[in-house]
Parts: structure tokens; sequence; C-alpha cells
């Protein structure tokens, strides 16, 4: 999987510069380290899971869950990497492709107020916001804020 994984890293050419380096850590942070060793006809699904499973329970250097940003980040990374490798015909499919990853540290999803309210009006009893414009669907008028 290594040699397999810089070789993908090395055809990107045609890729805007800022994806680059975010690939580059991927692979070399978190893939190498973890599926390294394998070969690419070794993975499957389950194997992947239980790889990602593991990954979630570490920290990086600071202490805090791999990747809060971007949980999928490195699940994206390998299956671009494995569709190559179904086009080159080493693998006849992509066992990446459904695989989901949870416990990357991303707070649980907080749903929208009852009743189709925003949940930072009074009747829901203040409570938290969202940052930035207002809340889609709120009825509120983006530009006045009413």
């Amino acid at each position: 999987m290594e040699r397999w994984l810089r070789y993908w890293l090395s055809t990107r050419t045609h890729l805007h510069p800022a994806s680059l380096p975010h690939y580059t850590r991927d692979v070399e942070q978190v893939l190498i380290p973890w599926l390294g060793t394998l070969t690419v006809a070794d993975l499957d699904a389950p194997l992947l899971r239980a790889r990602f499973a593991e990954i979630a329970k570490t920290t990086n250097r600071r202490g805090q869950p791999q990747f809060p940003l971007s949980d999928a980040a490195p699940r994206t990374t390998l299956c671009a990497a494995l569709n190559l490798a179904v086009r080159e015909g080493l693998i006849e499919a992509n066992p990446a492709k459904h695989i989901e990853i949870h416990g990357y540290g991303r707070p649980p999803h907080r749903p929208a107020g009852r009743g189709g309210r925003c949940p930072d009006t009074a009747e829901e009893g203040g409570g938290w916001r969202r940052p930035g414009p207002a809340w889609p669907g709120c009825g509120r008028n983006t530009r006045t804020g009413r």
C-alpha cells in the first residue's frame, strides 16, 4: 500500500495548489502508518472499517482527536487512490467507497428548533446560535435580520 499511495500522489499533477498538501498529509500521517504494510489486494471494507476505528481512537500531537475539522479526509484520499487502482486493473472494486467513518471528534448534530422555528428564538428558551448569517429557513430577512 505504501508504494501505491506514493505512486498515486506522484500522479496528482492537475490539482489546485492547496489540495496536494492535504492529500500528502493524509497519505504520510495517516494512511501509510496505518495501511502501509498491507497490499492493495489485502484491502476490504471490514478491514478498513477496523483500521479507521483504531485511527479514530488516537489523538494528534496536540492531544486532540484525529482530524476534527474534516473527519472524512483520510477516507476520501484513500478512496481516490483506490479509484485509480480500479481503473488500472489492480482491484475489481474500491473497498473504501462505501465505508463510513465515525468518531473523529466532530460534535454531534444539533437538530433545528421544533416546529420549524429557529433554535435561537425566545420561545425555544434561547440556546445555541449558528455562526454566520441568519439560520436558513427561519423566515428572517437576511439583510435586516428580522
